[in-house]
């Protein structure tokens, strides 16, 4: 039965000669996979087989940050969270340039965070401050995205406890260790 859907799905491919886009979307459409053309709102032609289109919402959207530890220059352990809300402004460099945008966007932004937070002392790293430097630092324009700001949603000073079993300082004795001679 799954075999007569495809067939169905491919025959009816052939009479899909034009895409409709609306006001807050976005499409690139490849020919032949070489030409990339920007479609914008409206109706669009396409040749079956030949074009595959791409289409992006352009409104604003939020995504997470997840939880992130980093310790201070002096010592203190901070963990926070938030998200990243930005706009599609031009979906061409979004493509061209990310793979996964989301995930990458989110890495990126705590990059910026998780680096100032270990070249500074704890007194420099205030919620505050922490959002407007990542802000300050946060130009998502070379992949056609606007409005880009994160925003903080937690953020908690924590005491951090490691436990070492056993003595480390005799490793080489460990009955793990494997002796290749």
């Amino acid at each position: 039965m799954g075999w007569l859907q495809n067939l169905l799905s491919q025959f009816t491919e052939l009479f899909k000669w034009f895409y409709i886009l609306q006001p807050w979307e976005q499409a690139l459409r490849v020919r032949a996979g070489k030409y990339i053309k920007l479609h914008k709102g409206g109706i669009h032609f396409k040749i079956p087989y030949i074009d595959f289109v791409f289409k992006q919402n352009t409104r604003l959207r939020i995504s997470e940050i997840s939880a992130q530890t980093v310790t201070t220059k002096d010592d203190k352990t901070i963990t926070l969270s938030g998200s990243l809300s930005y706009r599609v402004n031009d979906i061409t460099p979004l493509y061209k340039k990310l793979h996964s945008a989301e995930v990458t966007l989110a890495r990126h932004t705590q990059g910026i965070i998780s680096n100032y937070i270990a070249w500074h002392d704890f007194n420099e790293c205030s919620p505050k401050i922490l959002v407007e430097y990542t802000n300050s630092k946060l130009n998502l324009t070379q992949y056609g995205l606007a409005d880009a700001a994160f925003l903080l949603k937690d953020f908690a000073v924590v005491k951090t406890y490691r436990f070492i079993t056993g003595d480390m300082h005799t490793w080489t004795e460990h009955p793990l260790e494997t002796n290749n001679d």
